[in-house]
């Protein structure tokens, strides 16, 4: 039997926000996942399989797949850049809180560059990106919802629920 996808996303939300507040103990870990520049840098660090993959495997009471074991890279190379939870544990928080405005009617991320990212389907291009979109931010976002929009971002849902959060929080002009 087969776990569903939003079980791994569940487990994922679950266990990240313990992780990343770790890092804040463990600044080697840290260190080690902000130089990985691919998804197989983090696949070489032991604090990968045995903080993260380790405990969601026994969240999920099984092996993760190829699949998602590759998102939990993404998830922990762009985490390992955050160095403040903004908090809010749905996914719909990363959207307003993209769109949100910062001064005047601009959002923390323009249209455009919001666009381009939805457009994403690479995981090694989405990393890349959204370590780029985190340094954005002033290295600030809301860890949980950003660990389960990166873990379940293969789905046009995630991607379109970002979307329409993002759109709705975004001034006109965006």
């Amino acid at each position: 039997m087969t776990v569903p996808r939003s079980d791994f996303r569940k487990a994922v939300a679950r266990i990240v926000g313990r992780w990343w507040q770790g890092l804040e103990n463990d600044r080697g870990a840290r260190a080690n996942l902000r130089r990985a520049g691919c998804i197989a840098d983090v696949f070489a660090i032991p604090g990968f399989h045995y903080d993260l993959l380790r405990p969601i495997e026994e969240v999920l009471g099984r092996a993760v797949s190829d699949f998602e074991a590759e998102r939990l890279a993404v998830v922990a190379a762009v985490l390992a850049h955050v160095t403040k939870d903004t908090i809010g544990s749905r996914p719909a928080a990363f959207g307003r809180y993209l769109g949100s405005s910062v001064r005047g009617n601009q959002p923390r991320i323009g249209g455009l560059r919001f666009r381009r990212l939805l457009a994403i389907r690479d995981p090694e291009t989405l990393l890349r990106t959204m370590i780029r979109v985190v340094r954005l931010l002033e290295k600030a976002c809301p860890v949980v919802a950003l660990a389960a929009v990166l873990a379940g971002w293969e789905s046009d849902v995630t991607r379109r629920a970002l979307a329409m959060e993002y759109y709705a929080a975004a001034p006109k002009a965006a």
